[in-house]
């Protein structure tokens, strides 16, 4: 009886060399690591983007370890799954109600 050899899936499979050679590889890994760090901080500070650090640094070290690859994948997935409505700024175009109404917080200037 003869063995099916078993297809290396993606995860399993070796993570192809990116040019650059050991030096931009080192630079691409110190790249990341730090935007991960600065990712990490700004999800607690209000002035930094954590978020958009934290998948700029996933997408680089996402080239040299499978590991960052399938978080990066799993993360944007899940950002596909949102429903349409809960996206922020999803809503009308003509603003909030009060707004098409004529009504405001602050009274007219005059």
């Amino acid at each position: 009886m003869r063995r099916r050899a078993l297809m290396p899936t993606e995860s399993t499979a070796p993570v192809p060399e990116p040019p650059g050679g050991r030096v931009g590889r080192w630079i691409r890994q110190s790249a990341g690591w730090a935007l991960i760090v600065l990712g990490l901080i700004g999800l607690v500070v209000p002035v930094l983007q954590g978020v958009l650090f934290l998948f700029l640094g996933l997408s680089m070290l996402s080239a040299d370890s499978a590991w960052a690859r399938r978080l990066l994948r799993r993360l944007k997935r899940r950002q596909g799954e949102r429903p349409q409505g809960s996206a922020p700024g999803a809503g009308e175009a003509g603003g909030s109600e009060s707004s098409r109404r004529g009504c405001s917080a602050d009274p007219p200037m005059r």
